[in-house]
């Protein structure tokens, strides 16, 4: 996408932010194979490019197990519509190693901890990188096909697929007694290309979340540069290669999104944040940090709760909210 293509998304895009979310006007139908087994996979599919369609897996995963955005495959099909068939060869767009919903780091209680602050939840075990003991857990999955409920193991056609996860999150100075002081609702919403992922985080205990990046995004078959966007602006384009950020919050606090292009071209994310709800206002993000940032090994983040502290008492709710958006020429 060049410049004017993308400044033209952000226009599109910026006109319909109340609603708040952009949807793709395609008529193609989504395809959605539903296994309530053991496995509780949920596979959708959706027509990607002329040539292809782009199916996601939603399941558990890492040390956690949490449900969640899983592989991607890639599937030829020169049908204008998605082609209903599970069974034929695929080749793998990205196997999800790392979480997009972000971890935690996160206390049990206000007073400072005598542990080592760590990440808990998301894809991190206690030793607060992939590995350790679980720290978090999926308790419930919900899918629905145009807002009904499924519980059957079969394929659907469908406009708009939804779904709910519930998982429960430890804290770092509560990992050894495996006590969960934080749930966690999360709804992926598909339509078409379009993801969009709501937030609500309760607190079990009274609590203090140190940091928090909500929305991440892996660079996988989109590496090859990232451009932060604000209001109808592209700002400066990066490598992916390197280590980058939207500048200080202080002097861009106004960041929206992330545009990634693969080296090539054909490959387009684009993830998006709604700034006017919840923890995208970034009141807990101090001036010295970057609404968003990127690092070379190869994902992308915004921030959240970064160099100001939240409490939450017993029973207090967060919220935030933002988007997946997947492009091919």
């Amino acid at each position: 996408m060049n410049r004017i293509g993308f400044i033209s998304f952000c226009i599109f895009g910026l006109i319909y932010m109340n609603s708040p979310f952009l949807y793709n006007e395609a008529k193609d139908k989504l395809l959605v194979q539903h296994n309530n087994g053991e496995e509780n996979l949920v596979r959708v599919g959706f027509k990607y490019n002329k040539k292809e369609d782009l199916w996601i897996d939603f399941k558990k995963g890492g040390v956690n197990s949490l449900m969640g955005m899983g592989s991607f495959y890639l599937s030829s099909n020169l049908y204008p519509s998605t082609v209903p068939n599970f069974h034929r060869v695929s080749k793998v767009f990205l196997h999800t190693a790392s979480d997009w919903v972000g971890p935690y780091i996160v206390r049990q209680g206000y007073e400072e901890s005598g542990d080592k602050p760590r990440f808990t939840g998301g894809w991190h075990g206690s030793n607060g990188d992939e590995t350790g003991s679980p720290t978090g857990r999926t308790s419930k999955v919900e899918v629905y096909i145009d807002g009904k409920i499924i519980m059957k193991d079969k394929v659907f056609s469908a406009d708009e697929v939804q779904v709910h996860v519930t998982n429960y999150i430890q804290g770092y100075n509560t990992t050894l007694l495996k006590k969960e002081i934080l749930k966690e609702n999360v709804v992926y919403r598909i339509i078409h290309n379009n993801i969009d992922v709501s937030v609500e985080l309760e607190a079990l205990e009274d609590l203090v979340i140190e940091r928090y990046y909500g929305l991440q995004a892996l660079h996988g078959p989109w590496r090859g540069e990232i451009g932060y966007f604000a209001d109808l602006n592209t700002l400066q384009r990066f490598s992916t290669s390197i280590n980058s950020n939207s500048g200080l919050k202080k002097d861009g606090p106004n960041i929206q999104g992330m545009h990634f292009a693969s080296t090539n071209g054909k490959h387009e994310l684009i993830t998006w944040l709604d700034r006017s709800y919840g923890l995208g206002a970034m009141d807990y993000v101090s001036l010295d940090q970057p609404c968003a940032f990127s690092l070379a090994y190869g994902k992308s983040y915004f921030n959240l709760i970064h160099g100001i502290e939240k409490k939450m008492e017993t029973g207090e709710k967060l919220y935030w909210r933002g988007k997946y958006t997947f492009i091919s020429k």
